[in-house]
């Protein structure tokens, strides 16, 4: 029996649904899984429901320190990977006393902190000396090439810790960008891993789908769903909506309100805007409780916008594709190149607001008229991106590389 510690420093977001299905494939792996994770309580409440052993798996606190004051920005992120390394260190070999378990692999389920700074490989080696995996969510310098990118080799590669001799192998979920990243890390095994989600059933007893329904009246509902960025395109969203570009169409707002990448003036606009009450719009401004009343909002969605001004996967695809969903999204990068492959949907520049407008005025004509003139191949996505996908790679990585 392999024995994994699994590890994220973050909690929010999709983390946490993350952490819970990497953990199921490893235990019908028949792994021992250790859990590291800041919100316990949420992951042996979930033990508890599924049932399992103790012995089988356990979660421990586990909290990185936070950034640390250093005044030089590129040295600060150094430092810190350095400190997140050790404070990691520090974790395993407690959890191996109290415990008594000797993990035989380290899988980092947010490998991105561990990665930073521009280190050499030998130094990571000297703090960590266990094996480790996992999976990398943001490479983002080999969909946006970084200034001088002809230089940056060697220890100038972004990806240069990915040589570590401790470790075994890396997940990612951009396969558009495997060419790339093997080239710059060399023989170290890359495998891709399907960008799955939570298909729960949809908990229509939440208290907003009715009032989305009734107020929507019959109108196309296009919906901005998960935690409400700039990069995710929102403002575009609401510039349509406010501006009634798209008359047919009622939009909704469902998610936390990022205000961190928000001006002062675009956090003014936006939350006038909102206490306007407009006659088209829904908003709901906070979390949404779990994946049951998040796959509400997308079952009552006609049109999910995802014209999302980054370069990395969304599993906001997998769910449109579960739920048959079609997409408005960017027309770029991994979300825009699976977008058109699986032919889910329409695709706009981000941040052009007459292009989204475009793109939604002409999806939502479609679909009210019966006639969408493309064929979604939902099944097809579905299975590139399901949990058995992530059975099956979880065991190329543990076991066979």
């Amino acid at each position: 029996m392999k024995k994994i510690f699994l590890l994220d420093h973050i909690s929010d977001g999709h983390h946490s649904t993350y952490i819970k299905f990497l953990a199921k494939s490893l235990i019908q792996l028949d792994c021992q899984v250790v859990i590291f994770f800041p919100d316990t309580e949420e992951i042996n409440a979930w033990i508890s429901e599924n049932n399992w052993r103790q012995e089988n798996i356990q979660c421990l606190k586990f909290i990185l320190p936070e950034s640390g004051r250093f005044p030089v920005a590129k040295l600060r992120v150094m430092l810190d990977t350095i400190t997140n390394w050790r404070t990691t260190r520090k974790h395993i070999e407690k959890a191996i006393l109290s415990l008594s378990i000797q993990p035989d692999l380290i899988f980092f389920a947010w490998l991105d902190t561990y990665i930073r700074g521009n280190l050499v490989y030998p130094i990571i080696d000297k703090i960590f000396p266990y094996p480790w995996t996992g999976l990398y969510f943001q490479p983002s310098h080999l969909r946006y090439p970084p200034n001088h990118s002809w230089l940056r080799f060697g220890p100038l590669n972004p990806s240069h810790i990915l040589k570590s001799t401790n470790c075994k192998g890396v997940a990612i979920l951009d396969e558009g960008i495997i060419h790339l990243l093997q080239a710059s890390i060399g023989n170290v095994p890359i495998l891709t891993f399907p960008d799955f989600t939570d298909t729960s059933v949809p908990n229509n007893k939440f208290e907003v789908i009715d009032e989305i329904k009734k107020r929507a009246n019959n109108r196309c509902i296009v919906a901005s769903i998960g935690i409400l960025q700039k990069r995710k395109g929102f403002l575009t969203l609401v510039e349509i909506a406010k501006n009634n570009l798209s008359d047919n169409c009622f939009f909704v707002f469902a998610g936390e309100l990022d205000k961190n990448n928000l001006g002062q003036e675009e956090m003014n606009d936006f939350l006038d805007f909102v206490n306007t009450k407009p006659e088209n719009c829904f908003f709901y401004l906070k979390r949404i409780p779990d994946e049951s009343h998040f796959n509400a909002i997308i079952s009552v969605a006609d049109i999910l916008y995802v014209v999302y001004d980054y370069a990395y996967s969304s599993n906001i695809l997998t769910k449109a594709a579960f739920f048959k969903k079609h997409v408005v999204s960017s027309n770029k990068f991994c979300i825009g190149e699976r977008v058109k492959q699986y032919s889910l949907g329409l695709t706009a520049s981000p941040n052009v607001t007459a292009e989204s407008a475009f793109a939604i005025n002409e999806l939502s004509q479609q679909i009210q008229n019966g006639l969408v003139n493309f064929s979604p191949k939902f099944q097809q996505y579905q299975q590139m991106h399901s949990v058995e996908k992530l059975c099956s790679q979880m065991q190329r990585l543990i076991f066979d590389i």
